[in-house]
């Protein structure tokens, strides 16, 4: 990223945010790739979809 883009962020958010941020966007980049690698469909979630199953727990 760029200087301008680091200085975008640290408007909105502190170090701790900021890196957790950048966690979660390499997690998401992660699951991704492996969902590349085992050519899994996307698409398919529809919203609320495993409430009941939170319910039960």
């Amino acid at each position: 990223m760029s200087d301008e883009t680091w200085a975008l962020v640290r408007k909105h958010y502190d170090d701790d945010q900021t890196a957790a941020l950048v966690c979660l966007v390499g997690m998401i980049n992660a699951a991704n790739r492996l969902a590349v690698i085992t050519h899994q469909k996307g698409g398919a979630y529809e919203a609320g979809m495993f409430a009941a199953v939170v319910a039960e727990g």
